[in-house]
């Protein structure tokens, strides 16, 4: 289990959002900086998510690249999502450097777009399933998380669990950003779906220490490969370098 830090990219600044909101950003400034305390601190993985990108109006693949060239000889494991919409696309960011791509909206509309994929680069494709609670269902959101499918997160991950992807990346578009703790009971029943059968990375709220240790005892640490946090480590407030100590310490 990794502790997994995160950089939203917007206009070339590290920023992050609150719930998805565009209209309400906090920018933390040059992500290649940030990107190079993460290393400093014992990240061995960096996930990145170009919200220019998910929103259709551009893209910061001269940052992502300039990143990847900077920390070259780190060893570190880079996953991005954002606006991964075609093969060509996915491809032009493993060129880069990037390790996995992250594949949302994209899957979600076409299941078998991400079945083509996962089987043309295998190991190398997650999908992101982005969910919000609406009534008395978990529905997965598309288009930067503006718009709510009919899609519940249960049947997304059964329906992708066959197709070949590395793995899931589930984010809890309300408590994203919100520093009010992980989805634990979502988070370990995903992890009943999917049994071992491919990887688990959870997104959404962890800004403490205590949190990690909720999410390895409620979802447990072998069901998990890693636990995403943006703002918490850019602000302090979730050590980056014991969280990761402790995350490689639970059994």
């Amino acid at each position: 289990m990794y502790l997994i830090p995160a950089i939203d990219l917007l206009d070339k600044s590290f920023v992050r959002l609150r719930k998805g909101d565009y209209s309400d950003v906090t920018t933390y400034g040059d992500p290649i900086e940030w990107a190079k305390k993460f290393v400093s601190q014992g990240a061995s993985h960096l996930h990145i998510v170009d919200l220019d990108a998910a929103r259709q109006d551009g893209n910061n693949d001269s940052t992502i690249s300039s990143l990847i060239d900077e920390l070259s000889g780190s060893n570190l494991r880079i996953d991005v999502g954002g606006g991964i919409r075609s093969a060509k696309r996915a491809l032009q960011l493993l060129d880069l450097g990037v390790d996995r791509i992250v594949v949302g909206s994209r899957a979600i509309s076409s299941q078998s777009f991400a079945r083509e994929l996962s089987s043309s680069i295998p190991g190398r494709v997650w999908i992101g399933l982005d969910y919000r609670r609406v009534d008395s269902q978990i529905l997965c959101a598309v288009e930067g998380w503006t718009i709510d499918s009919d899609l519940t997160l249960e049947v997304a991950l059964d329906r992708f669990i066959d197709d070949g992807v590395a793995g899931f990346v589930l984010t809890d578009i309300s408590r994203d950003g919100m520093l009010s703790g992980p989805d634990a009971e979502t988070l370990a029943m995903a992890a009943k779906i999917i049994a071992g059968r491919c990887e688990l990375v959870a997104s959404g709220g962890v800004s403490q220490l205590d949190d990690l240790d909720l999410l390895a005892s409620r979802v447990g640490a072998k069901s998990l490969y890693g636990v995403i946090s943006g703002r918490a480590i850019a602000e302090g407030k979730l050590d980056l370098a014991e969280g990761s100590k402790r995350c490689a310490a639970y059994e």
